[in-house]
């Protein structure tokens, strides 16, 4: 999947933005935990967090008898979407805003499906990139070595893992600094990320 060079020469310069971030994307594999420990961050320390609009998405065609909306052919192109509508949000104080995902999963998982990307996928991205407010640093959480499966989450344990390597594929060309977040206990996870913002 080639990515065009305008998107590089906007994340080069996204990368020289002097603002100090306090809006954070945070990713991972399916099944990972990520839910989970957005939810501790939220709760118990206040955070700000934009939901991932997959599950969103998915939940809400369930409901209405919709079997299997990932197999749409304009699944893709709901979620950037609803993702951008979500993640253009101005972070108007110094709490810490996590977003639940961003259009740079999509990368993987086209890449992981072997569909096509969706339209505009790359002037969302370099919006996203010149956001002020982003962190280049992304919050990566690992998976937990089982996953549970669900009418929502679909994946076995091993295609898990190759979306969290496409994943992480994605966010270092992106030009990210990943923080990985190990496999642990949900509130040593919460301390560790508190430890690294």
């Amino acid at each position: 999947m080639k990515i065009p060079k305008i998107c590089l020469l906007f994340c080069i310069i996204s990368l020289n933005s002097f603002t100090t971030p306090t809006k954070y994307i945070i990713t991972g594999p399916p099944g990972g935990g990520k839910t989970m420990l957005t939810l501790g961050l939220e709760i118990y320390h206040g955070f700000d967090v934009i939901r991932e609009a997959a599950t969103d998405i998915i939940a809400l065609e369930l409901a209405q008898q919709i079997q299997e909306p990932w197999l749409d052919k304009n699944f893709d192109a709901k979620i950037l979407a609803l993702q951008m509508k979500r993640f253009t949000q101005t972070n108007k104080t110094n709490i810490p805003l996590l977003c639940d995902r961003s259009p740079i999963d999509i990368y993987a998982y086209c890449e992981f499906h072997n569909t096509p990307l969706p339209d505009y996928i790359n002037e969302h991205i370099t919006t996203m990139l010149n956001d002020p407010q982003l962190s280049k640093t992304v919050l990566f959480v690992e998976n937990l070595g089982s996953i549970q499966r669900t009418a929502i989450r679909a994946e076995t344990l091993e295609e898990a893992k190759k979306i969290e390597a496409l994943l992480y594929k994605y966010y270092t060309f992106f030009g990210f600094t990943v923080i990985r977040i190990p496999a642990l206990p949900l509130k040593q996870r919460i301390a560790f990320v508190l430890a690294h913002l």
